[in-house]
């Protein structure tokens, strides 16, 4: 029992330094520092509003909700996940020199990779979010208690998905690329910068392609962060949210059912493959 313990705080400790490793390499010779990390969704939000909200006048299904405010619900959470599965596609072969010198656990980076790309995201909610409920018009809800369970079950989609594309990368270095295709793909098909309500009155008289479309994982977790930050905001009449809710807690759980078992596959993979790494780096 000693023994685990130890193990377990000596991998703790390894990835608390990576990940500071990792911060300090992103900023260390910028200007700005941590706050490029915002000004990137804070440029794409300024595009998205000014195309969407300005030119083709989307709804949001909620009643004097300003676009911004709405994109910013998703687009960060959005970030996060993307970001965490590039930079973990690269990390065990950006990493080559270290592992081929230093015995240590390879699922430390993979971990890392994500873990560093959560801090930038909580730091950008802490600095955007209370914009939101200071000049948003939007009143803080009970519901941001939920928050942590939304996150968790994003890092855990985040987790075992990196593990998958961390390693398969050292096998196939074109994974990395194809990553670009796929993620641009999936951006589309998630209700990121337009309502779910679009989506939905579309698709529904395809009741398959729109049950494909709501078992794309991030569907629910982006809904769920909108429905948590944006609860007391009243649904707008002519444009109302698709799911009651009870349907998205029902959404979310299958959600957190695939992350976990995602996780799970991803780590067995990992943990399976990870004695080939070095043969290929």
């Amino acid at each position: 029992m000693t023994e685990d313990r130890r193990s377990i705080s000596l991998l703790s400790n390894l990835i608390r330094q990576l990940v500071v490793r990792d911060l300090k390499a992103r900023y260390k010779v910028s200007v700005l520092g941590f706050f490029w990390s915002l000004l990137r969704p804070l440029f794409l939000i300024a595009i998205f509003t000014v195309v969407f909200d300005r030119f083709l006048r989307f709804e949001t299904s909620y009643e004097n909700l300003h676009y911004s405010i709405f994109l910013i619900c998703g687009i960060l959470p959005w970030m996060f996940f993307a970001e965490s599965l590039t930079e973990s596609t690269s990390c065990l072969v950006s990493n080559a020199n270290l592992i081929r010198k230093v015995s240590l656990p390879r699922i430390v980076f993979p971990i890392s990779a994500v873990l560093s790309k959560l801090v930038n995201f909580l730091l950008a909610m802490v600095i955007l979010l209370p914009a939101v409920y200071l000049f948003g018009g939007v009143r803080l809800s009970w519901t941001i208690l939920l928050l942590p369970l939304v996150v968790v079950i994003q890092v855990l989609l985040a987790l075992g998905l990196s593990f998958f594309v961390a390693m398969g990368n050292v096998f196939f270095r074109d994974l990395s690329i194809l990553m670009e295709v796929i993620l641009m793909g999936w951006f589309y098909m998630t209700p990121v910068f337009y309502p779910l309500r679009y989506a939905w009155d579309k698709m529904q008289p395809h009741p398959v392609i729109l049950n494909l479309y709501l078992a794309n994982p991030m569907t629910p977790i982006i809904y769920a962060y909108r429905r948590v930050l944006l609860h007391s905001v009243p649904q707008a009449e002519r444009f109302p949210l698709p799911l009651s809710d009870g349907q998205a807690a029902k959404y979310l759980l299958f959600s957190l059912a695939f992350s976990l078992i995602v996780f799970i596959l991803g780590f067995l993979f990992f943990k399976r493959c990870q004695r080939y790494v070095e043969d290929y780096l």
